[in-house]
């Protein structure tokens, strides 16, 4: 388990969202509205508002589901704030629109 999806987040994500019915225990993805087999499949407690942000209420999410969410939308966000973050404070990534070192064209004597 990642610090992501730690043990006490997991417990707690079960302990509000499990129910049961006659084929046993089973949780709601709220990604993709999809039943998630305990037994059967793995699971993650999924941060509905990134961790990075303060997040802290977590619901059922799908392994895939979950990954996908985190690489297409979370991954983007977070790295969009701190970029603006930096900006405000005026830190710049080394390298990053530095003017390319020009030589001068001499004329080659040959």
């Amino acid at each position: 388990m990642t610090r992501r999806d730690s043990a006490k987040d997991r417990r707690q994500c079960f302990r509000e969202h499990h129910k049961f019915d006659d084929r046993g225990v089973y949780m709601t993805c709220h990604i993709c509205g999809g039943r998630i087999e305990i037994a059967v499949e793995g699971w993650e407690a999924e941060h509905v508002v990134p961790h990075a942000f303060g997040g802290t209420e977590v619901f059922p999410a799908h392994v895939k589901c979950h990954r996908q969410k985190t690489s297409e939308e979370d991954i983007p966000r977070i790295a969009k704030s701190k970029r603006a973050s930096e900006k405000h404070f005026g830190i710049r990534r080394k390298g990053a629109n530095w003017p390319k070192r020009k030589f001068p064209n001499y004329a080659r004597d040959e």
